[in-house]
């Protein structure tokens, strides 16, 4: 678990997080998966890919002629597709999108990190590229936020709890989105 993290279970309130192991580390579609919690104590996940990954070294708002022409080969998709899960979104948008990792990748709250190293994580792989998300949004609760105002009935009444199990789905669906989106870019 991360050093960073100054508020202790035992201080929190009582909740799912008391039983949830602070960190998780897996392998889905050959592609390195991590979660952490972060500072208030909601999880963060990623996924690390490889140098030989179309998307290696870009940053999630960076532009891309290749996801530009992947863009357009998901638009003719059926929005329905099982290929990528990015199809319906492309369509109900129209399209009118920046084709950019941020953009083209799904996943709850959006892309919040890339870069060349995972944040905390306990293996320190080397030689990847990360590409993360957190729950810490404004409909999240983070159990942390929660300890340092517990007058303030927003942060229990208003926001969802995103379990171990929630965030581990979120990551899988984004390295399966991240395969897919390299096969299909690969194919030019």
């Amino acid at each position: 678990m991360s050093e960073k993290i100054p508020i202790r279970k035992s201080m929190l309130p009582h909740g799912p997080w008391a039983d949830e192991p602070d960190e998780k580390v897996w392998e889905h579609e050959g592609l390195a998966c991590v979660i952490v919690r972060g500072p208030f104590w909601s999880f963060n996940g990623y996924v690390g890919i490889d140098v030989g990954h179309v998307l290696f070294g870009l940053n999630y708002g960076d532009k891309c002629p290749m996801l530009e022409e992947a863009r357009e080969k998901l638009m003719a998709l059926p929005a329905n597709s099982p290929k990528i899960g990015m199809g319906l979104l492309l369509q109900a948008m129209g399209g009118e999108i920046e084709p950019c990792p941020e953009t083209m990748l799904r996943v709850h709250g959006g892309i919040t990190y890339a870069g060349g190293r995972c944040p905390d994580d306990p293996k320190e792989r080397t030689g990847m590229w990360w590409f993360g998300f957190d729950t810490g949004h404004c409909d999240d609760f983070a159990p942390g936020l929660y300890y340092n105002s517990p007058q303030v009935d927003y942060f229990r009444e208003n926001t969802v709890y995103r379990d171990l199990a929630y965030v581990a789905q979120e990551v899988n669906e984004l390295a399966e989105q991240l395969v897919r989106l390299d096969k299909l870019m690969s194919k030019n």
